[in-house]
């Protein structure tokens, strides 16, 4: 289980702010029942983001520069947010707050929590700040954005609800990707090309690939690889036909494409090479009152 690493003090710390880190650790060992007070210096925060700060969410450098600006600015004040540690020694909230102190070259003021049960923290903030991909991000995922998409996707294809667009909790994409999709991660390098080569949203991509990959695991490897180097033609002409019907969409639709039809035209063009048929233009013509079809 990943916990705290050692790091020394920085170099030339006030004897103040040395006990102020000395207090931080101690509390941090043995959480104290209330919040604690302190200012931090931006030497104290590169410590105590440097040891504490271990498989957290992604950092948002929007709020970092926020923040900074605040500090600078003198417009800082303390309020009831705090900065947390768990019951695992590990900074859970406040890492942006850090990072602006770092930013500013100021100390700011802050209240400080300890000792919060860090299987707490994939509950909190749930629409306001932690998504599924903070909460992938935190459990040590990689390329949690595209993960978290590529779950939600994949479990759309198999409860066939792809039509109902539906949504998932933060804590209900974790539990996906932790007992149903652990491996989808596999699809994430070629859903990158794909996106690179042709914008289409990676982590919609590696979840039908996902999804495919379990009618034929070899087919869909195949399927995909055609996709990211654009051979759109012999045996993947259907690919051609459904880029042709999409760039037709996009082109009366201020160039967005429904979701849903991207993914109905994906499955049309997978079934027709799975087929080993050339498609017609008319195979397409694919709307959101026809039933959702059937990859086979």
């Amino acid at each position: 289980m990943t916990t705290a690493t050692v790091i020394p003090f920085p170099s030339g710390l006030p004897e103040s702010d040395k006990k102020a880190l000395e207090a931080v650790d101690r509390f941090i060992a043995n959480p104290p029942d209330n919040s604690r007070v302190f200012w931090i210096t931006p030497a104290m925060a590169t410590y105590l983001h440097e040891k504490y700060n271990i498989d957290n969410r992604p950092e948002k450098p929007k709020k970092i520069g926020q923040y900074a600006r605040d500090i600078s600015a003198g417009e800082w004040r303390l309020t009831g947010d705090t900065i947390k540690f768990s019951n695992r020694s590990l900074l859970r909230d406040g890492q942006n707050r850090l990072l602006a102190g770092i930013a500013s070259g100021k100390p700011f003021q802050t209240h400080i929590v300890f000792g919060i049960d860090d299987d707490f923290f994939s509950a909190m903030d749930q629409g306001k700040n932690r998504d599924g991909s903070d909460l992938l991000a935190i459990a040590g995922v990689p390329n949690s954005a595209i993960v978290a998409a590529a779950v939600r996707w994949a479990h759309l294809y198999k409860t066939d609800s792809v039509k109902l667009r539906t949504t998932f909790a933060p804590p209900e994409i974790l539990h996906l990707y932790q007992t149903q999709y652990p491996n989808i991660l596999a699809m994430v390098p070629l859903a990158r090309a794909i996106y690179t080569h042709h914008k289409w949203p990676a982590g919609f991509i590696a979840g039908s690939l996902y999804h495919l990959a379990d009618i034929d695991i070899h087919a869909a490897a195949e399927f995909g690889k055609a996709m990211a180097n654009s051979n759109f033609s012999g045996r993947y002409l259907p690919l051609n036909k459904m880029g042709a019907t999409l760039a037709g969409v996009a082109a009366v639709s201020s160039g967005r494409v429904n979701d849903v039809n991207r993914a109905a035209l994906l499955i049309i063009a997978w079934n027709l090479v799975r087929e080993n048929k050339k498609g017609k233009q008319s195979d397409f013509q694919w709307n959101d009152k026809m039933p959702f079809p059937v990859a086979k």
